[in-house]
Parts: C-alpha cells; sequence; structure tokens
C-alpha cells in the first residue's frame, strides 16, 4: 500500500504539466552530495490527497536533475527520453546519477542520445517517513 501511494505521487509529477514551476518546491536541507552535471532539484507536487483522512497538501519531492552540455537545465523542447533511477536501501541517489551520467556519456553510436535529448532523474527517498508523510502529512 505505501509502496502504491509512492507510485501515485511520481505519477502525479509526470502527469503535471511541465514548467519552471515543477521547482517550485521548498528547498530541504540535505547532506547529499553534490553531482557533476546534475543538481538537486525540488520538484512540487500540489494537492496530493491522503486517501484516509481526505487531507490535501502539497508534496515536495527531492531529485537529481541531470544538466544539458551547456551545464544548464535542459530544454524540454529539446528532451526525446528520460530515464528514472530509483536508488537502494542504501538511500544514495547521486551514485545511481554519477553512474547513469557516465554511462550516457559513453554512447557514440547514436547522435540522438545525448545529454540534451536524455532527461535523467534520481528521486531521493529519505527514509519510511517519506511515506508516513504522503499518507498522513504531519511530517
Amino acid at each position: 500500500m505505501q509502496f502504491t501511494s509512492v507510485l501515485t505521487a511520481l505519477g502525479a509529477l509526470f502527469a503535471a504539466t511541465t514548467s519552471a514551476q515543477q521547482f517550485a518546491g521548498d528547498v530541504i536541507d540535505t547532506n547529499l552530495p553534490n553531482v557533476p552535471g546534475a543538481e538537486i532539484a525540488y520538484f512540487k507536487i500540489p494537492g496530493v490527497q491522503d486517501s484516509n483522512s481526505k487531507k490535501s497538501a502539497n508534496l515536495t519531492l527531492i531529485n537529481y536533475m541531470s544538466y544539458g552540455s551547456n551545464g544548464k537545465r535542459l530544454v524540454g523542447s529539446k528532451v526525446q527520453r528520460a530515464v528514472i533511477i530509483i536508488h537502494g536501501l542504501n538511500r544514495d541517489p547521486g551514485t545511481y546519477e554519477s553512474n547513469m551520467l557516465s554511462a550516457l556519456a559513453q554512447v557514440k553510436g547514436d547522435p540522438n542520445i545525448n545529454k540534451d535529448s536524455v532527461a535523467v532523474m534520481a528521486p531521493y527517498f529519505p527514509n519510511g517517513m517519506f511515506v508516513l508523510c504522503l499518507r498522513c502529512f504531519k511530517c
């Protein structure tokens, strides 16, 4: 059930209209390391509703998000593919983001696969409290 809530929140994130407001979530202090070629982005998911209490609140999802070849945020109209990497129990999305960016840099056979056309995202789920917050909004 908790995993379904997380997937629902991720689905809501991608179903929403993409705009500059996707980065308008609350900035949350973390100890996440910097990853060359990526930023830590805070996605705002508005109006997530708790099925038990029927309360609605905003949710902030912390992510690593890749930069384009110019070292700036990707231009949405140029993105053709997206890679979403979910970290494991070590809760180290920076490692996953770094490894995927390294793999992307090694692609040479297809000119359509590059840092400007592939968005790489690694969401950060700090602990089980993320799911509890999603369910009860008391965090």
